[in-house]
């Protein structure tokens, strides 16, 4: 019965058309957006239902009711994001969803745990391979983790070496000016004794 409901389905589908917004055979604005706006002009042809016009949306274009949200396999997909959840599925008419939000530690649980209740994974063919395939980045991950510290620590060793000389610097520039200071101190000296002889 689901089967031949979901061939329905695809058939509707294929008779389906694109509903779009009054105005995007003329105006570039609405041309490039896929998006409906139910037509509310006066004497909107579209409204009035006018014949050769585009389609619009009314009851008629949906799928049956059984099998709306079904996909094509017969089951309702079941968005899940830790381990735990993975047990209320139910395996014969429903399948799993890992959200785009989980990471990878979690992601192998989930498939762990599916593949031990035999439930299956929307989007993924093979779990097992799967499975494989992220542990070993995960694994690669971690060493790539594990050598990083090594980095900052070299980082703060520069950043130690820089503030070191610019201390060194900024206290050379500080000599200097007590250097120049002194000289002019000394200048000044000598003008004074050159001027009390001539007196």
């Amino acid at each position: 019965m689901i089967d031949e409901l979901i061939a329905q389905r695809s058939q509707i589908k294929r008779r389906k058309p694109d509903f779009k917004q009054e105005g995007f055979n003329s105006v570039k604005r609405i041309r490039n957006n896929d998006r409906w706006r139910r037509p509310t002009g006066s004497q909107s042809k579209m409204r009035l239902n006018k014949k050769g016009g585009p389609s619009k949306r009314k009851s008629g274009y949906s799928s049956p009711k059984e099998v709306r949200g079904m996909i094509k396999n017969g089951l309702m997909p079941v968005v899940i994001k830790n381990a735990d959840e993975i047990k209320a599925v139910d395996a014969k008419k429903e399948c799993a969803v890992i959200a785009s939000s989980v990471g990878s530690k979690k992601r192998i649980k989930i498939i762990n745990a599916a593949i031990e209740q035999g439930i299956s994974l929307y989007g993924i063919k093979d779990p097992v391979s799967y499975l494989k395939k992220l542990e070993d980045d995960f694994k690669a991950r971690k060493t790539r983790i594990k050598q990083k510290p090594k980095k900052t620590e070299e980082k703060i060793e520069e950043a130690q070496k820089q503030t070191k000389k610019t201390i060194e610097e900024n206290i050379t520039e500080e000599e200097k000016a007590k250097q120049r200071e002194e000289q002019k101190e000394q200048q000044k000296k000598e003008w004074d004794k050159i001027l009390t002889q001539k007196s």
